[in-house]
């Protein structure tokens, strides 16, 4: 199993800097014309600028060179980091997923409104390891409730149906489910 590590990265000013100063050099270069090194000068400007990438507040950069993970970039701002490289935004904010289902328990059909909040804290398990993360945590999730309230029901007939027992328990077994993807739930509600 993959999980997040950091990607090389440096200051986007500096690169900056850096190309202000071979544009510079440039000109030079053309007027005094010397045109091998102008055209050298253009390269390195074509690389730099193919490094740049900027990460805004709360998201990640995901770094992939030719399908291979190298890293992840947190820090925000203007960022230098490998380039010719595919960069895979990711959003660090706190997600809501919302879902209505029913169960079908023996005397009873019972419709369930869950309201989960989450955020991504490992960016790699949950680019690498799931293809939707939504629709991973909405089947997990009915189906945990699903199983809790069978059985609850079959135990205990008469008790209250969502008890805060049961939302423990749901709870518990769904952040080790979601842990396994770099997902932390941050709140979540259980209605009927």
């Amino acid at each position: 199993m993959r999980t997040e590590r950091d990607a090389w990265s440096a200051n986007g000013l500096l690169t900056i800097a850096l190309l202000a100063l071979l544009i510079y050099l440039i000109i030079i270069n053309i007027y005094e014309a010397e045109f091998v090194f102008a055209f050298l000068f253009i390269s390195l400007i074509i690389i730099l600028l193919a490094g740049l990438t900027i990460v805004k507040p709360n998201e990640a950069k995901v770094i992939m060179l030719f399908g291979k993970y190298l890293g992840t970039v947190r820090n925000e701002g203007l960022i230098y980091t490998v380039p010719f490289t595919k960069r895979k935004r990711i959003s660090l904010k706190i997600k809501t997923f919302e879902s209505e289902f029913s169960i079908s328990l023996s005397d009873r059909f019972v419709t369930i409104h869950l309201i989960l909040f989450y955020k991504v804290v490992d960016t790699a398990k949950v680019l690498f390891e799931v293809e939707q993360a939504e629709q991973f945590i909405q089947l997990q999730s009915e189906t945990i409730l699903k199983s809790i309230l069978m059985n609850e029901e079959h135990e205990n007939p008469q008790a209250e149906l969502i008890s805060d027992h049961i939302k423990e328990q749901f709870t518990i077994l769904l952040e080790q489910k979601l842990n396994r993807l770099g997902i932390e739930i941050a709140d979540l509600y259980i209605g009927h």
